[in-house]
């Protein structure tokens, strides 16, 4: 997959101010990576799901297993989940937590704002992934511990409707807000199995090689959180704002 072109970070400030020493210690598997997978893999229609984040090389690095809130009994929009990942010597490193009971009105589309809480290790916030509700399209503001926006993730309304379209990938782009340089992309892989389309979900996520490793950590949460918002599928399609019925 060609990558896109993105700056790189050669300042030491850059991996000091994020703290690699102290997150590099739980996240080491992600230091000098250019490019993750990720591969949503249900065990069952009813069960919690699996991802699996691996290397361009198919090698994996960490695992998560999503466990359900009790509202996903009653109505899988409002569910929240916490997403527990470890690394290959079976150490909690990462977790991804989405508050339940969100709103998510057909009424009130406005409040239909999502958000996804990142921790690292697990107890230590680094950062959210905060959905902005948009008639134009999808965006995502990506804030550091203290809430202030440092980067965003977006694409227009007829990038979501062509993941309808099983011909093509999706694509997103992130900017870093205080250079408004792109340093990364998030691409929704459709899986070459007919049948394994509606349940099954690929992601790509490249990003800088000098990037803070908890900066990385945010864009794969960022792709975490497409995923259930506009690609997880369990019943129907899940209509986009701005997206004309088929």
């Amino acid at each position: 997959m060609a990558q896109p072109t993105l700056p790189e970070y050669q300042s030491s400030e850059l991996h000091h101010a994020a703290g690699v020493d102290y997150y590099g210690r739980y996240l080491i598997a992600l230091i000098d990576l250019d490019e993750v997978h990720i591969h949503e893999s249900p065990r069952r229609p009813d069960a919690e799901t699996t991802f699996e984040v691996y290397k361009h090389d198919r090698r994996p690095i960490l695992t998560g297993i999503e466990e359900n809130h009790i509202m996903s009994s009653f109505c899988f929009f409002v569910k929240g989940f916490n997403i527990s990942f470890k690394n290959r010597s079976d150490q909690a490193v990462l977790t991804m937590k989405r508050p339940a009971c969100r709103c998510c009105g057909i009424f009130l589309p406005c409040c239909c704002s999502d958000e996804l809480i990142v921790e690292s290790p697990p107890g230590n916030h680094v950062g959210t992934v905060r959905e902005n509700w948009s008639l134009g399209g999808v965006s995502f503001d990506i804030l550091e511990p203290r809430g202030e926006p440092i980067m965003k993730l977006t694409s227009d309304c007829c990038a979501i409707s062509a993941s309808k379209n099983l011909e093509n990938d999706v694509k997103f782009k992130i900017h870093d807000l205080r250079t408004t340089s792109e340093i990364g992309e998030v691409v929704h892989n459709l899986d070459s199995h007919s049948h394994e389309r509606r349940i099954v979900n690929n992601y790509c996520v490249s990003f800088s090689r000098a990037l803070p490793v908890h900066w990385k950590a945010l864009m794969i949460g960022s792709a975490i959180l497409l995923n259930f918002r506009y690609f997880k599928n369990p019943r129907q399609p899940r209509q986009v704002a701005g997206e004309q019925q088929g």
